[in-house]
């Protein structure tokens, strides 16, 4: 028994000296030139799945099978040069990695292609993906606003799921002026579906040579997204979770029901004296609506605190053969106004492989769903509209039978009922797919075809039920609205680059053809009497036999494009920079012979701080420094199409273009659109000069650029008479535009002691819009229609485009005296009563005393970020803003109409009387009220303002586990506070439409969806 026991012993004593010897264990530390340990480096067993990732201390332990032959270790970090060491019979390493000087230095993406920062000759802004991070905004356009110098975001409604106005250097037309968006080399016109946790980078084509390579679509700038890839050996897990709550971050200051009543009938007195009678009765209390000591808020009554959640979940692993990543995104906006809310959820898959050393290939999908609940958010029945202008003595129910009640004293709906009543439901589903194949025969000679496909189909439901409340306002018949709408676009690029160095000679050349279709389809179609009512499983128009009723329309497009590209890029000696680029582009919106456009631009760069006689610096005082200059010609093609076709039309739903011909009715027809067979490409000729420069070790960084951008045969819609029985104004090519101005990027970075670093950046932009020419009669375009004003705005040569022109108030009436020597003198108005300017010094009052109040141009806007980290705190906040722009107030009408009996302005108290002979406000006086709310300087507003737009702050716990890598959380804060002078509801107001209309109504106030406050808590792990 003892001996069996030994010889057991014995067995596995040599079975673990047979195991040792078929494996060793061998260890090493990975360092950086400065002897730092290099943390998360890949240290892989070459030609094996056998690896390992070095610790806090760059520590690493690997385990070798005795029978692997010639074992080889490969080190892989992203910012260093790739490392291959033969293992031997070593068991220790230290072993030091070399910066990769090509990965490190700054690349940004430009059209088809990237470059390096410091190589750049036009004007380009860049931002990453850490300025990007953990922002609760729906639309990723928001990410551009105040990051990148000369580019211009403003909100066009604080609305969830609502959209942004866009201007790249200015607005260089009266039609679509809105940039043109590339996702990874597909054209869009917008990225409000793209989950901003996707984005890797965002830049911005400022110049026209930067931006002539998409020559037709490049008028007004091109943002180039790129979405995230795989980069690391190791799978990689990423988690986002975010949740907040958000509110208006203003009230509006409104009188309560006694001081209302009180200043109603105070105007119906003081217009009884003023006309000397007694017509102006005082004023009676009606229905629900009879008890002054009760004031509704139904600001406070449409609103809510909403909440905001949003999840994103990424995987990701890649190495130098493929890499690909997974993510999947949630986001929920449930609005400040009560019926609102946006939802959307992301997928994505983005995958890039090398299948050989000539071939490389890769595939990225996105799809995106969004559904949305509405509100009303018209100028006339909108929602926040009628919050705003409802008298305040109306309560929101009946206190006697607890229905709903509506305002007795004018033509307004109870918005709060609406919210509860009323539906408006939109669904969106998108899906962008790229793939690309790369074909590389001899070195930096490739071949590159790729395919994208955009297919989006979206609907919308809007039912209005029939109602009857007490006070008057009823619906005595439902109505159902549906609406579709398809879009399916393609666009095939095939490309040649060829780079090659020779000596101190750098070349890259660029060669190709693109395709592309975009096909889209409208159908909508409305009919009454839906039975049930309110039964939602009956909102369907079939439900209904009341054929009679029925409305629908229909149309779509089909617009084509191809382009031949090219573009040379070349330098010498890391010193001078030239490139060359051309583009032409034929377009099927314009007519036969005028389809083609070509569009060629120019630019150079010259690094001094290269050149010897430069070298009295020292790199510690003056790191670059670098001039630029280019020339570019772009063009713009965002009008309708098929302007240059005449189109007959043989009836509508209001009139039959039929005839009597002997006793029979005989289908007619009629022309509806003029052609305009000449009509052609809008160009945008483009100038630029600018400086780089870095200054101690890139502690400081400027950028400066000085810009002339000329736009040439913009396209225009002359007005035709309304007895020539057109309908739609026709395109022609008549107007210039000039823009010009500045932009300056200064940032600083510094630390404090090893553990405390910071950083400031300032961007400022100035532009000065000017028309210049508007066709043979200079006819000006008059816009921005406002209910009760009419036309605000106003289009004419020497002036801003989009400009505010009416009446101009010279002050109050203090005397009669003064009234009968004006020249208001027969119009009906008194002592406090406005005095408006005789402009064209005719001694007469009438339209054409109107003059120009402004423009909604700021002379400069701003961005500044601040941020700092200490240890494993972090903290950022970002101011934005504008200075010396004008706002329209369109709503002052409204809250100073007594006589309409609106809800009145608590400013309104400041009004002129014999014991305030004020010159800054009119009077009380019914009778003359809507004289002084005539168009006039009264509505024109300082719309400057500085915003805490963004706030942040973190702490990132390292390793906190073994299978985490980091945790982050903070606490954030959107639109923190806003310092402004301007009275409205909110100073940033971009246009309202789409097209020329959100063109030529920039900065017209009419009381839209108010901007939110948002706090949130999020937290960033990552596995």
């Amino acid at each position: 028994m003892k001996m069996r026991a030994t010889l057991f012993a014995l067995l596995l004593s040599l079975l673990s000296v047979a195991a040792w010897a078929q494996e060793r264990s061998i260890s090493g530390v990975i360092k950086d030139a400065t002897d730092a340990p290099i943390i998360g480096a890949n240290v892989l067993l070459k030609g094996t799945s056998i690896g390992s990732v070095t610790d806090l201390e760059g520590a690493f332990k690997l385990n070798i099978s005795e029978s692997q032959t010639d074992p080889v270790l490969l080190i892989t970090f992203i910012g260093y040069e790739t490392k291959e060491i033969a293992v031997g019979n070593q068991t220790v390493f230290n072993i030091v990695l070399d910066e990769d000087l090509a990965q490190l230095e700054e690349v940004v993406v430009v059209g088809y292609g990237v470059q390096r920062k410091s190589d750049l000759t036009g004007a380009v802004s860049s931002i990453s993906s850490k300025d990007l991070q953990a922002q609760p905004v729906p639309d990723a356009t928001v990410l551009l606003q105040g990051r990148a110098s000369g580019v211009q975001v403003s909100q066009n409604s604080g609305a969830p799921g609502a959209g942004l106005s866009v201007r790249v250097r200015g607005t260089g037309t009266v039609n679509n002026s809105e940039p043109l968006y590339v996702v990874d080399g597909m054209m869009l016109s917008n990225i409000s579906h793209i989950n901003p946790s996707d984005i890797e980078s965002i830049e911005v084509l400022k110049d026209a040579s930067a931006t002539a390579i998409y020559g037709s679509r490049g008028a007004n700038g091109v943002v180039l997204v790129t979405t995230k890839k795989g980069s690391s050996d190791q799978v990689k897990v990423q988690l986002e979770l975010m949740t907040g709550v958000q509110s208006a971050w203003k009230r509006p200051d409104l009188m309560n029901s006694q001081d209302w009543l009180n200043a109603i009938n105070t105007a119906q007195t003081n217009a009884n004296t003023f006309s000397n009678s007694t017509s102006y009765l005082p004023f009676d209390l009606k229905g629900a609506s009879t008890d002054p000591t009760r004031t509704t808020d139904w600001f406070d009554e449409v609103t809510r605190q909403g909440v905001i959640n949003k999840a994103n979940v990424t995987v990701s692993k890649g190495d130098q053969n493929a890499n690909i990543l997974m993510s999947a995104g949630y986001f929920k906006n449930e609005g400040i106004v009560k019926g609102s809310d946006y939802e959307r959820i992301n997928l994505r898959l983005n995958t890039n492989y090398t299948i050989s050393p000539m071939f490389r290939t890769g595939v990225n999908v996105s799809v995106s769903n969004t559904q949305s609940n509405n509100v009303k958010s018209d100028y006339y029945t909108g929602i926040v509209t009628n919050a705003l202008r409802l008298d305040p003595l109306t309560p929101v129910k009946d206190p006697a039978t607890g229905e709903y009640a509506s305002t007795p004293y004018s033509d307004l709906g109870n918005p709060v009922a609406a919210v509860n009543r009323d539906v408006d439901v939109s669904e969106s589903l998108l899906l962008l797919a790229t793939s690309y194949l790369e074909f590389e025969p001899i070195k930096g000679l490739v071949f590159r075809s790729a395919l994208s496909n955009n297919l989006s189909n979206s609907k919308r439901k809007v039912y209005l039920p029939t109602y009857s409340y007490i006070g008057g306002e009823n619906n005595i018949t439902n109505s159902l609205d549906k609406r579709t709408s398809n879009f399916t676009g393609w666009l095939w690029e095939n490309t040649v680059n060829y780079t090659k160095s020779f000596g101190k000679h750098n070349v890259n050349v660029l060669g190709g053809f693109t395709a592309q279709r975009d096909q889209s389809e409208f159908l909508s179609a409305t009919r009454n009497n839906i039975p049930g009512n309110n039964d939602e499983v009956l909102q369907y128009l079939n439900s209904s036999i009341d054929l009679k009723s029925t409305n629908a329309f229909n149309s779509g497009e089909d617009i084509r494009m191809y382009s031949y590209l090219g573009r040379i890029n070349y330098s010498y000696d890391d010193k001078y920079f030239l490139t060359a680029s051309f583009r032409q582009d034929g377009s099927s919106v314009f007519g036969p012979g005028y389809r083609t456009g070509n569009f060629p631009s120019f630019s150079a760069g010259w690094k001094l701080r290269n050149e010897s006689f430069m070298d009295f610096l020292s790199d510690d005082m003056v790191t670059q420094l670098k001039l630029r200059a280019g020339w570019g010609r772009v063009g713009n093609a965002n009008i309708d199409p098929y302007g240059f076709l005449s189109t007959l039309q043989s009836g509508e739903s209001l009139l039959e273009y039929s005839y009597v011909l002997n006793d029979s009715e005989v289908a007619g027809r009629a022309p509806v659109t003029l052609a305009n067979e000449n009509i052609r490409w809008e160009t945008v000729e483009s100038t630029n000069i600018g400086i780089d420069a870095a200054f101690l070790n890139d502690r400081i960084t400027l950028t400066a650029d000085y810009f002339v951008k000329n736009t040439k045969d913009m396209l225009v819609q002359v007005p035709v008479t309304y007895y020539s029985g057109y309908a739609t104004n026709p395109y022609i090519n008549a107007g210039e535009v000039q823009n010009k101005g500045f932009e300056i990027d200064l940032g600083y970075r510094g630390e404090i002691g090893t553990e405390f670093s910071y950083s400031v950046n300032l961007n400022v932009s100035s532009v000065k819009n000017k028309v210049i020419y508007l066709g043979e009669d200079e006819k000006p375009i008059d816009a921005g229609n406002v209910a009760f004003l009419n036309n605000t705005t106003r289009t004419a040569v020497g002036e801003p485009i989009g400009s505010f022109y009416g009446y101009q108030v010279e002050g109050v009436f203090q005397t009669q005296e003064e009234v009968d020597n004006s020249i208001q003198a027969g119009d009906n108005v008194g002592v406090g009563d406005f005095k408006f300017a005789d402009t064209n010094n005719d001694g007469a009052f009438s339209g054409d005393d109107r003059t120009f109040l402004g423009n909604p141009t700021p002379d400069f806007f701003y961005g500044i970020n601040l941020g700092m980290k200490y240890k494993g705190f972090d903290a950022s906040f970002f101011i934005q803003g504008v200075q010396g722009n004008e706002v329209m107030n369109a709503f002052k009408y409204y809250n100073y109409a007594a006589h309409k009996h609106y809800g009145l302005s608590s400013d309104y108290a400041n009004h002129w009387s014999e014991s305030n002979r004020t010159n800054e406000l009119f009077g009380l006086n019914t009778a003359t009220n809507e004289k002084n709310l005539r168009y006039s300087s009264f509505y024109i507003e300082d719309g400057s303002y500085a915003r805490l737009k963004n706030m942040q702050i973190g702490y990132t716990f390292q390793n906190p586990t073994p299978w985490m890598s980091n945790v982050r959380v903070y606490f954030s804060g959107q639109n923190v506070f806003t310092l402004t002078k301007y009275s409205g509801m909110d100073p940033e107001i971009g246009g309202l439409g789409d097209g020329a209309n959100g063109t030529l109504n920039q900065g017209v106030d009419y009381g839209t969806y108010p901007q939110a406050r948002v706090f949130s808590f999020g937290a960033n792990v990552t596995f």
